[in-house]
């Protein structure tokens, strides 16, 4: 039951026994220390809260319920805590747990969520110089308690979670880990001279890692920083609220992992680059403000009110841009090396603060749904207009149509099927227009390449071609100023190109028809113009074969 040692005058004193030993239940009180030099052992829900100190010198045996308050337990030798299901093991009113240097506290049993848990708010902790050691089968358990560690901390199986969001700790020693183990460490600051070298995963939740780092199994982070040397984040780095990867030295360095994960609301920020050999998703609402590169082995996917602030981000396995609702990109690069998918059933967007969206040669630009857009949200930092650069294959396919704001250079090809694909741009590719579609611009100017009307149609100001062909059948609602190669109907084929506006032919330009027949058409190619025509340069006439 319960018994106390408090001498009345002389006290308190420390007093010596070979054995100690808490019946279950019971409790040692009072305010004398005690030293063991034989095994000390609490039994199911004993309790120690002498005010004095508790030395165990000869081994040391915990169970489960135990209760410490205000007392502190010294192990100078080997302990062993053996969970069992049940209450947990409390500190209270300033107790701690030392595991001293040369010292072994060893954790077993199968039991999950048995807790070392704080019951007030008093400077409670558990220290290890020592040898920690957790081996718990099939499960997991938590010390809620602030845990410093100044020695080593090897988590052999199951899962170890250590310390506390009430209160920091701070650890100068090594952490490591098996493989398929998994290893917590909240309210941590770990130093310079600390290590985590694990084989299985590692989460840190509202730490700072100064020290050397390496999670084969992968590193899930929550609101904490790395500014020591990260040698491996393993098969996957886990993003959640706010992190940051900042060498204070040798930086800033390119980090790798199997995939990358933004989950909603997170902001992985900082100075390194990384390289993602699979996926990268950025959850709703998620950021990347990194100011150095993300290279993307598998599928970046995008999501809504994700947004990108100076990082520069290489899709190498295509981007999937999916759901209505916006995006932002500020100051930052997006390059698409694959298939990209921009598609939202009603409305979505990617407003623009400066940077470029470039897709690649090797690209292919899917835009889909009902209106994809691209709006200038307004200058970058340097004051710069965002660009949108098409090297490789882009197709409209939405129902009402792709609208870009900024300035678009095209040296690839560009497939309007349906709607209207709406832009200001420089051409030196292939820009093809369906029957039904409409390619529509203020200021379309054509350096080389060509311009193909399936039968789709031309909405706009001005229409330069400088060089290159303008070719196909169908309507162009502007004026046409020709310095290139006008070919109704195309090579080979008749057809006819209305210009409901003026068309004016330059000394540099060339107007090529095909004759066949006497149907305007069919058997001949036809210019139309119905406003004025200025005539200079070459008529060229062929006949159909």
């Amino acid at each position: 039951h319960t018994s106390t040692f408090a001498p009345t005058a002389g006290g308190p004193v420390t007093l010596t026994t070979g054995t100690l030993t808490v019946e279950i239940g019971a409790n040692l009180t009072g305010t004398d220390s005690f030293v063991a030099n034989g095994p000390l052992t609490l039994d199911f829900a004993g309790q120690l809260s002498t005010t004095g100190s508790v030395d165990a010198y000869g081994g040391m045996s915990l169970s489960g319920g135990n209760i410490l308050s205000s007392t502190i337990l010294n192990n100078h030798a080997a302990a062993t805590w053996n969970l069992t299901p049940g209450p947990n093991d409390e500190l209270s009113l300033g107790a701690t747990i030392n595991n001293l240097a040369g010292a072994t506290f060893t954790v077993v049993g199968s039991s999950t969520g048995d807790l070392i848990i704080p019951v007030d708010d008093s400077a409670v902790g558990f220290n290890n110089a020592g040898s920690f050691i957790s081996s718990v089968s099939g499960g997991y358990f938590e010390i809620v308690v602030p845990f410093s560690n100044s020695g080593t901390v090897s988590v052999l199986q199951g899962e170890l979670e250590l310390g506390t969001q009430s209160a920091s700790s701070t650890s100068s020693g090594i952490f490591t880990g098996a493989e398929g183990t998994y290893l917590g460490l909240v309210g941590e600051t770990l130093t310079p001279a600390s290590t985590i070298s694990s084989q299985g995963s590692v989460q840190l939740f509202e730490s700072s890692e100064a020290g050397s780092y390496s999670a084969a199994g992968g590193t899930i982070t929550d609101t904490s920083t790395f500014t020591g040397p990260v040698l491996d984040l393993g098969a996957s780095l886990d993003v959640y609220h706010t992190s940051t990867f900042a060498p204070t030295a040798g930086g800033p360095v390119t980090l790798t992992t199997g995939a990358l994960m933004l989950e909603p609301g997170a902001n992985l920020g900082g100075t390194d680059s990384f390289g993602v050999s699979g996926p990268l998703t950025m959850s709703i609402g998620t950021g990347l403000t990194t100011t150095g590169a993300v290279d993307v082995g598998g599928l970046f996917t995008w999501g809504i009110y994700g947004y990108l602030d100076g990082v520069t981000i290489d899709a190498m396995g295509g981007i999937s841009m999916q759901d209505d609702g916006n995006r932002q990109l500020d100051d930052a690069t997006v390059n698409n090396y694959g298939v990209a998918d921009f598609v939202g059933p009603s409305f979505s967007y990617i407003a623009m603060y400066g940077g470029s969206f470039h897709n690649e040669s090797t690209g292919t630009l899917n835009l889909g749904g009902t209106q994809p857009y691209f709006a200038i949200g307004g200058l970058g930092a340097d004051g710069s207009q965002p660009t949108f650069i098409n090297d490789g294959t882009m197709v409209q396919d939405a129902t009402t149509g792709t609208f870009f704001e900024m300035p678009v250079v095209n040296t690839g090809s560009m497939n309007v099927l349906q709607g209207t694909l709406g832009l200001t741009a420089t051409n030196s590719g292939t820009v093809t227009v369906a029957a039904g579609a409409a390619l529509s611009s203020d200021n379309y100017t054509q350096t080389a390449g060509s311009t193909i009307l399936n039968g789709g149609e031309f909405d706009g100001g001005t229409f330069t071609l400088n060089g290159g062909i303008l070719s196909g059948y169908g309507a162009i609602n502007a004026n046409v100023t020709n310095g290139g190669q006008v070919i109704p109907g195309g090579p080979g084929a008749a057809g006819g190109l209305t210009v409901n506006g003026n068309y004016t032919q330059t000394t540099a330009g060339a107007l090529d028809v095909e004759i066949g027949g006497t149907t305007a058409g069919s058997q001949y190619d036809q210019l139309d113009v119905t406003g004025h025509a200025a005539l200079a340069g070459t008529l060229s006439i062929s006949l159909l074969t």
